[in-house]
């Protein structure tokens, strides 16, 4: 019996773990808002046993085969010759989990490589420009004008 109610709850584990990676800070935002007639004193100073944070992590690590570094080495041999990973991290993306990775090539040319973290096997590539990529990361202190980030740069 205890057999059974270990693969439940592992079961019911993965499953919020996937809805919390998936929707993301959605489902907190909805939980805190239904949450707000509670005080810090109603709650009180407590610590539970299982932590959600472990759950999720525990449900997807045997899924996840690939290293972060080895989905950035397949991204930038995907790319070509002189590329480098310049951001890459852990995604979850229509329904899958995936490492975005960004690549600059020796012609300053930045492509998005999407990587599967179940198989390495790159899956989408995209074409982004310096100014794409930086809005992306930083979109209040940057402009799509010419800037100093690139000025003086020799491309090597």
């Amino acid at each position: 019996m205890k057999y059974y109610t270990n693969i439940g709850l592992l079961i019911i584990g993965s499953i919020v773990g996937t809805i919390f990676l998936i929707t993301g800070n959605f489902l907190v935002g909805v939980y805190a808002q239904n949450t707000t007639n509670f005080t810090s004193n109603d709650q009180g100073n407590w610590t539970g046993s299982i932590e959600i944070n472990s759950v999720i992590r525990n449900a997807f690590d045997p899924l996840i085969q690939i290293t972060l570094s080895d989905a950035a080495l397949s991204a930038e041999k995907h790319v070509g010759e002189n590329a480098s990973t310049i951001a890459a991290f852990i995604h979850p993306l229509n329904g899958y989990l995936v490492y975005m990775t960004y690549v600059l090539n020796g012609n300053d040319e930045i492509t998005k490589v999407i990587v599967d973290a179940g198989n390495g096997k790159v899956l989408h590539t995209k074409q982004m420009s310096i100014d794409e990529f930086m809005n992306k990361f930083h979109p209040s202190s940057y402009s799509m004008k010419p800037s100093m980030y690139m000025q003086g740069h020799s491309g090597k």
